[in-house]
């Protein structure tokens, strides 16, 4: 994974954790299995959109469910 796939993977994996309350997150790991739904997801896409400087769409959050997927589609 590269340095700018790693910062993306760190700043869903905090952005995750401030909405579901979890700590740790693995690439496998799933937004809706671990409790997300569409007003979560909001809020992640503003905090990641905050921390990425560039906007994210909830449609892609809610579609790329899975935390390595998204990292590679961010």
């Amino acid at each position: 994974m590269t340095t700018h796939a790693n910062d993306i993977r760190r700043h869903v994996t905090e952005a995750w954790a401030e909405v579901l309350g979890g700590e740790r997150s693995f690439s496998d790991d799933d937004f809706v299995d671990l409790g997300g739904h569409s007003i979560l997801a909001l809020h992640v896409a503003d905090d990641l959109e905050r921390r990425l400087g560039r906007p994210v769409a909830v449609r892609t959050l809610l579609s790329t469910t899975r935390l390595g997927d998204l990292v590679t589609a961010l």
